[in-house]
């Protein structure tokens, strides 16, 4: 039966080891990770143009809440993407996005009520909304690009875990860009079509996690007795 020489396992790891970088503190990761893919985002928006003018824009509470809990869920989920590479770190940052992501899916449910309490059950009512989906592709591009980069830098011990986050964060802040020229959508359509197709996408990812960030199988043999 073969026998793990523990001398000779440090020895190999010991000459083998080549100098590395530390990873930046999250916080600089996230700032990057932001100047990356906003600027794809905000050509994308000024192509299409806003869909109401700035002051409408600013008066309407109800969108606010929608977007700033939408950024703040992307800020969040890429802050806890990058926490869960780093060996060591509190498993809590799994949870960040957790409050900001229940606020933007109230604030999208409240919306659906107040849509049936003014328009009735035709205020409900689903179309096939493909418009959006070139928009939502363009969008995602950077931002994931940029994500995959910067979560293979670290040490992804919970792949699935890591890369659920990453996507969520993706998810959230193309949401964030899509909804200035898709203002005039009911609730009932960007709950069901954009969170649900960012919901399917954030699962896809999370159940792909081991295969895109999974470490390769280590080479030393044990020697034999």
């Amino acid at each position: 039966m073969a026998r793990l020489d523990t001398d000779a396992l440090i020895d190999r790891l010991a000459g083998d080891a080549a100098p590395v970088r530390r990873v930046d503190p999250v916080w600089k990761r996230v700032a990057l990770w932001l100047c990356l893919g906003v600027p794809p985002l905000l050509v994308i928006v000024l192509f299409h143009g806003l869909a109401v003018d700035m002051p409408t824009l600013m008066g309407d509470r109800q969108l606010l809440i929608e977007q700033g809990a939408a950024l703040l869920t992307a800020v969040a989920a890429a802050a806890a993407a990058f926490s869960s590479i780093i060996p060591g770190a509190s498993r809590r940052w799994l949870w960040l996005p957790a409050v900001p992501l229940a606020v933007w899916l109230l604030a999208l449910g409240k919306g659906c009520v107040d849509d049936w309490l003014q328009f009735g059950p035709d205020g409900l009512a689903l179309r096939p909304d493909f418009d959006c989906l070139g928009p939502m592709l363009l969008m995602a591009i950077v931002p994931t690009g940029a994500m995959l980069v910067m979560l293979r830098r670290g040490a992804p011990l919970a792949p699935r875990a890591t890369l659920f986050l990453g996507a969520l964060a993706t998810a959230a802040i193309v949401a964030f860009g899509l909804r200035f020229f898709h203002i005039g959508d009911a609730s009932i359509m960007v709950l069901t079509w954009h969170m649900g197709l960012a919901a399917i996408l954030t699962l896809a990812a999370g159940l792909a996690g081991p295969r895109v960030l999974g470490w390769p199988a280590p080479s030393f043999q044990p020697q034999s007795p």
